[in-house]
């Protein structure tokens, strides 16, 4: 089981060498993808990772960072099955998101570019518990109060667990307050996906480290903020401590096994 970080960046500017926040599991043989900051479908090709194989994408909150490079993933899909002749593993691609009314006009916009009719991806509301299950994985969803509530009272940005293999991964998603993983944490995982765009990173890994204890194996960030892209060493050594051993701070194009 292996994890591909597309983009491993928050929602700022532009930065030297980082995109917006996507990343892909790939586990028995299969592909997942977790969120579409811009240019992810580039980094992916690049990276000699198929999109056309996706099963699914995964959508935490309708923000742009995790979420503009949709439109062009879809695209690239159809492009490299034009140009190398192989099909869709999924012709219409199957998208989860909080707000599906996000993406009402996309279908309509990619008719008129494509002047046929076929959907290529179909939307799913996100509700609180398990999404998905295909017999490989497990994606469960837990909502957090990154965004408020919409006007209906529905949930509109989320936490996401997955289960393969006989593993837990838990991906943060943007968060309030890192205590929002606190039930999910203590029931324990083999890897805490951690964002470090609204917390400090050595905040946040003691806290984990305090609620979880040995009940987390290992402890990644991703959706990097100012503390790591301005002081990438000194926050590494103080997360590190207040860890109690390694922790990883990822780059676009890194990959893990898990």
């Amino acid at each position: 089981m292996k994890i591909h970080i597309l983009g491993s960046c928050s929602g700022t500017e532009p930065m030297p060498g980082r995109h917006h926040t996507a990343w892909i599991l790939e586990t028995a043989g299969r592909l997942y993808q977790f969120d579409a900051g811009e240019n992810c479908a580039w980094t992916a090709h690049t990276a000699k990772i198929d999109v056309t194989a996706l099963r699914a994408l995964f959508i935490s909150h309708p923000h742009f960072d995790h979420t503009a490079g949709l439109p062009h993933l879809l695209w690239t899909r159809l492009k490299i099955r034009s140009y190398y002749k192989t099909p869709l593993l999924e012709e219409a691609l199957p998208v989860f998101t909080p707000e599906p009314e996000q993406w009402a006009h996309l279908s309509e916009l990619m008719v008129c570019l494509r002047s046929k009719k076929e959907p290529i991806f179909a939307t799913t509301k996100i509700a609180d518990g398990e999404v998905f299950s295909d017999g490989a994985i497990k994606v469960e969803a837990q909502h957090n109060r990154h965004l408020r509530v919409a006007e209906n009272g529905d949930w509109r940005s989320f936490s996401f667990r997955i289960s393969a293999e006989g593993k837990r991964i838990v991906c943060s998603g943007d968060l309030k307050e890192v205590a929002e993983l606190d039930d999910w944490l203590k029931e324990g995982c083999d890897l805490v996906l951690m964002e470090s765009g609204h917390h400090r990173p050595w905040e946040a890994a003691a806290h984990i480290r305090e609620t979880a204890g040995n009940n987390v194996r290992r402890l990644v960030f991703f959706h990097h903020g100012r503390d790591y892209l301005d002081r990438p060493e000194e926050t590494a050594k103080l997360t590190a401590a207040a860890w109690g051993g390694p922790v990883a701070f990822s780059d676009d194009m890194t990959t893990f096994d898990l």
